[in-house]
């Protein structure tokens, strides 16, 4: 079957949690040269202020960035998820279950936010992904490293169902040959899938 588009999270959503992530970035380099006991030269402290001033400031918008941002968002979950499923299969689980609140605390860590003022992006990014994936086909997505599948009854539930090793390897027809499918996380072709969805959307507001 053809590979899916993953998840991307809406614009505006992933502009403010960029946002976020520069403001946290220029607090932690500011704490750094607070606490900095060498004496800094007049060229150090202004390239530490344009540093901060670009990290600070809203950055211009534009749709090319705005879907280098929002790819670069759904690599951060899509690896997350990966990672998790890996480790229940080390575990010998074959269907780990995952609330909003623990894809919440995945991508905090993932992302660096820790603030109380992050958590209302990162709880809108997880019901943001959790209403995407009720509405895809079988209310499920196939990973490169298993599936991941929406809880018909419980909204804020999700599964992940890693392959196992030791199983035959799956095949899926491509074009007229029969390959077989990796049970790693298959990045280039969900990146290929990403690249095609975002060359439709251009073409189609073109």
């Amino acid at each position: 079957m053809p590979f899916r588009p993953f998840f991307l999270p809406a614009s505006e959503l992933t502009n403010q949690l960029m946002i976020s992530m520069g403001r946290r970035r220029a607090r932690v380099l500011r704490e750094a040269a607070g606490t900095e006991n060498e004496i800094e030269s007049p060229e150090s402290d202004e390239l530490l202020s344009s540093v901060l001033m670009a990290l600070e400031n809203e950055p211009e918008h534009s749709a090319e960035h705005d879907w280098e941002d929002q790819r670069w968002l759904s690599d951060i979950m899509y690896h997350l998820l990966g990672r998790l499923a890996g480790r229940a299969r080390r575990q010998g689980t074959q269907r780990s279950i995952m609330t909003e609140d623990a894809v919440i605390e995945g991508m905090s860590t993932s992302l660096g936010l820790y603030e109380s003022q992050d958590m209302p992006l990162l709880e809108e990014l997880a019901a943001e992904f959790s209403s995407w994936l009720s509405d895809e086909p079988n209310q499920s997505y196939p990973a490169g490293w298993g599936r991941i599948v929406h809880d018909r009854y419980r909204a804020n539930t999700i599964y992940l169902e890693p392959f196992d090793r030791n199983a035959p390897a799956a095949t899926e027809t491509v074009g007229t040959m029969t390959v077989e499918a990796e049970p790693e996380p298959a990045t280039e072709m969900r990146q290929d899938a990403l690249t095609q969805t975002h060359e439709a959307a251009s073409s189609s507001s073109s």
